[in-house]
């Protein structure tokens, strides 16, 4: 699926996403060891999501990284009342952000409970305003029984973004 920045995108919509679902906030994880949320954290997030596979866990993520990893490495974590409830393992390279094992694995995705209402948008969102000259998102090899194609759908069209599959 292809997310790209429409021309009516407003820069700083992640604060007003995050106004908007209670208590919603996102931030940026300082790598793979950020000392606020590291392996154990990562994978009991994982088993709560839809999407539980090898490909997703902290240990293949960050393996991935430090073998294949190119550009800027870019986690975003959701946060709902100070707990920790969904995490984009991301990537930005020449203008487009890929989910953390793009090309070398079979399922790749958000990780935890991306089900909540705003989650995503807010993720896309705060992955837009930490990359300046962003083109937009690919994001492959996402399980055909992930909501998240729908849930892409959604927050794209909430953000003013243009979505193709």
């Amino acid at each position: 699926m292809k997310v790209q920045k429409a021309s009516d995108y407003n820069r700083g919509v992640s604060a007003k996403i995050a106004a908007g679902a209670a208590g919603l906030r996102t931030r940026r994880l300082a790598g793979f060891d950020d000392p606020a949320f590291g392996p154990d954290r990562w994978n009991r997030l994982l088993a709560r999501g839809p999407t539980n596979v090898v490909h997703l866990t902290w240990q293949w993520q960050r393996a991935w990284w430090e073998t294949l990893g190119r550009g800027t490495l870019l986690l975003v974590a959701a946060e709902q009342d100070g707990d920790i409830i969904a995490v984009a393992p991301l990537y930005v390279d020449e203008g487009m952000v890929f989910f953390v094992g793009s090309g070398e694995s079979c399922f790749l995705d958000f990780i935890g409970e991306i089900d909540r209402p705003g989650v995503v948008d807010a993720l896309l969102a705060a992955a837009c305003d930490a990359s300046p000259g962003l083109a937009g998102f690919r994001f492959y090899a996402v399980p055909v029984d992930s909501p998240t194609g729908s849930l892409l759908l959604g927050a794209a069209q909430r953000l003013g973004l243009d979505c193709y599959q």
